[in-house]
């Protein structure tokens, strides 16, 4: 989104534009608005009445990738054994590797409708597992972590003392009625690392303003002297922003706005994998801005080059899609083949567009070709 967009979007457009006037705004990390003030808005995003969250308990950061690379900078050293689920974004994985942990997987299947197996992260763990590193809602597949799975790994990570982080940067983007806690609301276990940002839910990537969230005081305290030396602060001009996006005016009705956007266009999918279900399958996503679809040969029933497929269809169509073995397939060559990332949550008619599109190049001899 734009600011003029912002500004449209919202409750009372003159209190908004007041509030983006930046010109005498003193570009020192000392001016308003505070650290503080902006975490007390970010405080806001979490259930007081299921565990109490505190503007001291936020550590602000450069969007989710600042922050999670402060949570792994800090709280990971070499030898350490991390699990992660598996499809992941880049970023859970090579963070961790980077700073010389360990790292295993706890794997999700489509025919699982890419759920966790709660046996299968047990069996993952390890004396040395110091963390482990969930992604809810889940990207690239839309999967989502209910609230009884997550006192589940709650109460596995309570038995070993291991810190859960949770990358939650397309929360509260659900899709059903049954919606979730943060991972950060279960007031039994402290250890637990949330962390989010603008990007995703509220549609303002440019604005790089994200934030770890735990309850745990060393673990917090931990994170701000990492900060210290290496962050230090964030933009003057990015808090002002922020602090408008997440205002009473603007919040709630960006987020309703995704939301409409997802429902309308998670129609357009389901009726997409029906009327070409002979090449096309995918398990719709119960949360994120992410659908994980596979693309098969409709003869054989064989995965295509997903590569190949994103490559010719952005060629022939200008529809640019993510390949899933390139992006998220980092355990072993060819996993997750045929399957590829696209985005939900952008405006309705880009949406039908590029799926008539998609529908058109399944029909072309091009696609043919890359079945073979």
């Amino acid at each position: 989104m734009s600011l003029d967009e912002l500004k449209e979007i919202s409750t009372d457009p003159q209190a908004t534009a007041d509030a983006l006037k930046f010109d005498n705004v003193k570009l020192a990390p000392s001016s308003p608005p505070t650290d503080e003030q902006l975490a007390e808005r970010v405080v806001s995003l979490y259930d007081q009445n299921k565990a109490t969250v505190t503007a001291e308990d936020v550590v602000l950061a450069n969007g989710t990738t600042g922050a999670n690379l402060l949570v792994c900078a800090a709280l990971l050293s070499p030898g350490d054994h991390v699990v992660c689920t598996y499809p992941a974004y880049a970023g859970l994985v090579e963070v961790p590797r980077g700073v010389g942990a360990e790292v295993t997987y706890t794997r999700l299947y489509p025919e699982n409708d890419w759920e966790l197996d709660l046996e299968d992260l047990k069996s993952q763990l390890k004396p040395s597992t110091k963390m482990i590193i969930l992604n809810n809602p889940h990207n690239p597949t839309g999967s989502v972590l209910s609230t009884s799975e997550q006192a589940e790994i709650v109460k596995i990570a309570y038995e070993r003392n291991i810190i859960i982080f949770t990358d939650e940067i397309f929360r509260p983007l659900f899709h059903t009625e049954d919606v979730p806690t943060s991972m950060l609301e279960h007031s039994s276990y402290s250890r637990v690392v949330v962390t989010g940002s603008l990007s995703k839910t509220l549609g303002f990537p440019g604005v790089r303003i994200g934030w770890a969230v735990t309850r745990d005081r060393k673990i917090c305290d931990t994170l701000l002297r990492v900060r210290d030396w290496t962050l230090q602060d964030i933009s003057v001009i990015d808090k002002i922003i922020a602090m408008e996006i997440l205002s009473e005016r603007c919040h709630q009705q960006i987020l309703s706005k995704n939301l409409g956007f997802a429902r309308d266009n998670l129609e357009v999918l389901r009726r997409f994998v029906k009327d070409n279900k002979e090449s096309v399958s995918c398990s719709i996503p119960a949360g994120a801005a992410t659908a994980f679809v596979k693309f098969s040969n409709p003869k054989t029933g064989e995965a295509v080059d997903d590569m190949q497929f994103c490559l010719k269809l952005k060629q022939d169509t200008g529809v640019l899609l993510s390949p899933g073995s390139l992006c998220f397939g980092a355990a072993r060559e060819g996993d997750f083949k045929g399957y590829v990332r696209m985005h939900i949550t952008v405006p309705s008619e880009k949406f039908k567009e590029a799926i008539e599109k998609l529908g058109t190049f399944l029909t072309s001899i091009a696609f043919a070709e890359l079945s073979i």
